[in-house]
């Protein structure tokens, strides 16, 4: 996905869509992640955090994390939604919190932290 022009600038991410999928099987064909790939190389989409979270009959969790954002982006972009949620929570102070918290977040390379998944 490539940056939006807004006539006074350029948004560094949009349109953002979140997709959670759950699936039904427990065994993968490797079909998921060349879709991914050529969906990408089609310029349709960039993965600004991908997640896989498999859980073996014993519950023991597998985690996969992948993203198309260099460790500066991802910085960036949990900023963005830090400023967000804070200026939702708590007017223009929230927002000014809100980017902090977003960008350190986001220091890792990935947006959605790994504490986030249940065990």
């Amino acid at each position: 996905m490539s940056a939006q022009d807004t006539g006074g600038g350029t948004l560094p991410f949009g349109p953002i869509q979140m997709l959670v999928v759950e699936f039904d099987r427990t065994r993968f064909d490797g079909e998921i992640m060349p879709e991914f790939d050529r969906l990408k190389r089609a310029g349709l989409i960039r993965l600004v955090d991908l997640l896989f979270v498999t859980k073996s009959d014993d519950g023991e969790l597998d985690v996969l994390k992948t993203t198309d954002l260099n460790t500066d982006e991802a910085m960036e972009f949990g900023a963005i939604v830090g400023a967000l949620v804070g200026l939702g929570m708590g007017g223009e102070e929230g927002a000014e919190a809100g980017a902090m918290v977003g960008a350190e977040a986001g220091a890792d390379g990935h947006v959605i932290d790994e504490s986030a998944i249940s065990r």
